[in-house]
């Protein structure tokens, strides 16, 4: 392979010119277990030209801003990983700022059991949700580097943020305006991670401005981890086997199905609504459960369509109390629709949300997430399920074929993951089926059928 193409920059300039970005400056830091290397060791640059240095121990690296930069911006940077991170139990917790602009924001790379995390929280806002982003992932690959580039305009709502010039929200998605501080300086803390090349600008850049950037060989290289990249066409037709229920979801159909949370289940026109008697308290949320156990391979479909633009659906399949009771066993901790009691209680589960347009952290969130509990791991993550807003009735398939799980949106397959049994503790087997929203959702349902996996 020839050189690597340096990023189609050719000069730089001070803020308020014609070309917004400033180079301000590279520093890099040294990997920990790279931390006996001599001074002179400096990992190879992204591209030619980037200077790369290292510290062999904790630093900072420090940018002086002038004039500040506040309610207009992008940051830019490389990241270099020392080594893969992935989501498991047993995981050591890593928590490390990667830049802060006091008085602004800050930005953390945080690995847990549940899942890796890129957590930037606007100084000064920690009561708004929907100005906190919480980038989550299964998994990044390492060791190598990663672009990080984020734009915002806070007057007009504009906060998006790229992974490899790849966007982690949906094109488009606006928050409420929002009044920002101003950064007289920025801080790249040292001794961890590697950085180069960081940027700052005083202008909102452009996604395409973003891509070009990073340059052919980084763009879209991450989309298999992130999420983005599309799992063809999917049909059930040849996976269904013999009825096990063919349920409209009226109100005598579900009249044994149990509701845990404030919820309202109506019924009209052919439709279940669901929808939370406390949409604006953080103990809103509601599961309606399927009461009888489904086997080990099904096909379940259904019908739904969103009512607002704004909630969260997930499906939870394979639901069994701690030691294979049933769910609804008396000996289980009480239940009442608040998310960690199914997520770090005494039930294990999956369950995978396919539509997130969460006003907390996750505003027009671009994937749909697969998930495994006791533990609230993050085992896989795919495309985005029914898009952010529509209105459209959708058909949902969830496909369980003992360890092979698949769920898909008008036969659009978005998850499709086999657990090994091993990384994320024993595979779950036969358990019930339940529909869980968040309390600011609202959604019908309709004509649910469930098949034997033929």
């Amino acid at each position: 392979m020839g050189p690597i193409p340096a990023p189609p920059v050719a000069s730089f300039a001070y803020l308020n010119v014609v070309n917004p970005w400033i180079l301000l400056g590279v520093a890099v830091a040294v990997f920990t277990d790279l931390s006996a290397m001599p001074s002179s060791f400096a990992p190879p640059p992204p591209h030619p030209g980037l200077s790369v240095h290292h510290a062999a121990e904790p630093a900072s690296h420090r940018i002086g801003l002038d004039p500040p930069l506040g309610e207009v911006g992008a940051i830019s940077f490389w990241l270099l990983l020392d080594r893969p991170y992935r989501a498991g139990p047993g995981v050591t917790a890593l928590d490390r700022e990667l830049v802060s602009l006091p008085g602004l924001f800050r930005l953390r790379f945080t690995h847990a059991p549940e899942q890796i995390s890129l957590i930037w929280r606007w100084e000064g806002l920690e009561d708004r949700g929907d100005t906190t982003l919480n980038v989550q992932l299964p998994g990044l690959p390492g060791p190598g580097w990663v672009h990080f580039a984020a734009a915002w305009n806070a007057a007009d709502g504009r906060f998006d943020v790229f992974l490899n010039g790849s966007p982690l929200r949906t094109p488009g998605t606006r928050i409420a305006p929002w009044q920002p501080g101003a950064a007289r300086e920025a801080v790249f803390p040292l001794g961890h991670f590697a950085i180069a090349d960081p940027r700052l600008s005083a202008s909102a850049l452009a996604a395409d401005a973003i891509r070009e950037l990073v340059g052919p060989l980084y763009r879209g290289s991450l989309d298999h981890v992130l999420g983005l990249r599309e799992r063809g066409a999917f049909d059930p037709a040849p996976l269904r086997g013999d009825l096990i229920e063919a349920n409209p979801l009226s109100e005598a159909s579900t009249a044994d199905w149990v509701l845990e949370g404030p919820g309202r289940i109506a019924f009209a026109d052919g439709w279940m609504r669901m929808a939370s008697e406390r949409p604006d308290g953080s103990d809103g949320h509601l599961v309606f459960w399927r009461p009888e156990d489904l086997p080990d391979r099904f096909v379940a479909e259904w019908e739904m369509q969103l009512l607002e633009e704004t909630g969260l659906c997930i499906v939870f399949f394979g639901a069994r109390g701690r030691d294979g009771r049933d769910l609804f066993d008396p000996s289980l901790a009480p239940r009442d629709g608040r998310f960690l009691q199914y997520t770090e209680g005494d039930i294990d589960c999956y369950h995978i949300s396919y539509y997130p347009n969460s006003p907390v952290m996750e505003p027009g969130r671009i994937t749909s997430n697969l998930r495994k509990n006791s533990g609230f791991f993050l085992v896989d993550n795919g495309p985005e399920g029914i898009p952010i807003g529509s209105r459209s009735v959708h058909r949902i398939t969830l496909v369980k074929d003992g360890p092979h799980l698949r769920l898909a949106v008008d036969d659009r397959l978005v998850i499709d993951f086999t657990d090994d049994g091993e990384r994320f503790g024993p595979r779950l087997t036969e358990g019930k089926l339940g529909f869980r929203q968040m309390q600011w959702t609202v959604a019908r349902y309709r004509n649910l059928r469930i098949h034997h996996l033929r």
